[in-house]
């Protein structure tokens, strides 16, 4: 359940943090929507282009439901070596001081290319050469009692919405 601050609706441009955007109707898709140095970056997490990533800056096309400042959880039990070239799309990557999702940047005014969409940046470093990658994640809100799931992820799966009570 979400309490009625705890969202707004609107285009996927008005993001100014980590975002979920449920969609309203068959038209509309979920995306995980997030800020960086480099513009907004929004990551189909269902649909036909799941874990696709493209620049939203400025998209006022696109809308649904957001849920702003949420936050990743990964599965330690999902993990594994990001090095050996085989991190599959839609898996969650942290190396450096990032956090990201594996995805493929579908943007029509480039190549397509596999890219790593920052999600969360500014943490503690990690040693050079070294990162983790996780095929199951989780898309949070709140902490403590308040705590809610509102998004999983496996990858293998498609995404799935979590209801909660």
């Amino acid at each position: 359940m979400l309490h009625p601050h705890e969202f707004t609706v609107g285009p996927i441009s008005e993001v100014g943090n980590l975002t979920l955007v449920l969609p309203r109707n068959g038209y509309e898709h979920a995306y995980l929507v997030a800020p960086s140095g480099e513009g907004l970056h929004a990551v189909y997490l269902s649909g036909d282009h799941v874990y696709s990533s493209f620049d939203c800056q400025g998209n006022t096309a696109l809308e649904g439901l957001l849920i702003p400042d949420v936050a990743i959880e990964v599965d330690p039990d999902s993990l594994f070596d990001p090095n050996d070239g085989r991190s599959p799309l839609g898996a969650i990557i942290r190396t450096g001081q990032i956090l990201g999702v594996a995805s493929i940047n579908v943007d029509p005014r480039s190549f397509q290319r596999r890219l790593t969409v920052p999600l969360q940046t500014a943490l503690p470093s990690l040693p050079p050469q070294m990162s983790a990658g996780f095929h199951s994640w989780a898309i949070t809100l709140g902490r403590g009692l308040e705590r809610r799931e509102l998004f999983k992820v496996d990858v293998g799966r498609r995404a799935e919405s979590v209801t909660t009570s």
